[in-house]
């Protein structure tokens, strides 16, 4: 799993770690367990408790829409990448659009 470097800052300068989980859901809970608050609060939104609507999921190149209850559920399998990295208004950000051609090539 791959970090942008909009959340280096509160994964202690990680960009890149392996993590077991099951469900899109389940790895968000590990991930808040691992990082902490400061990580929860750049990804969850507080009044809500869903991902915020400006942070992007990808798995394997493909955005989950995390604002359906069942995209939380999607089953992961071993080998796959996942990404999460901040959408900017009006269009996509350079690093998405950068995971997505990285994607395409299976670099």
């Amino acid at each position: 799993m791959r970090f942008s470097s909009f959340l280096t800052d509160v994964t202690h300068d990680e960009e890149e770690i392996n993590i077991n989980a099951t469900t899109v859901e389940e790895l968000i809970e590990k991930l808040v367990a691992k990082y902490g608050n400061d990580f929860e609060g750049r990804l969850i939104n507080k009044n809500t408790g869903k991902v915020h609507g400006y942070m992007g999921i990808l798995v394997n190149g493909k955005t989950v829409l995390h604002t359906r209850p069942s995209a939380l559920k999607m089953q992961l399998k071993d080998n796959d990448e996942i990404f999460i990295v901040p959408a900017l208004h009006g269009g996509k950000s350079l690093v998405y659009l950068r995971w997505q051609e990285r994607a395409k090539l299976k670099i």
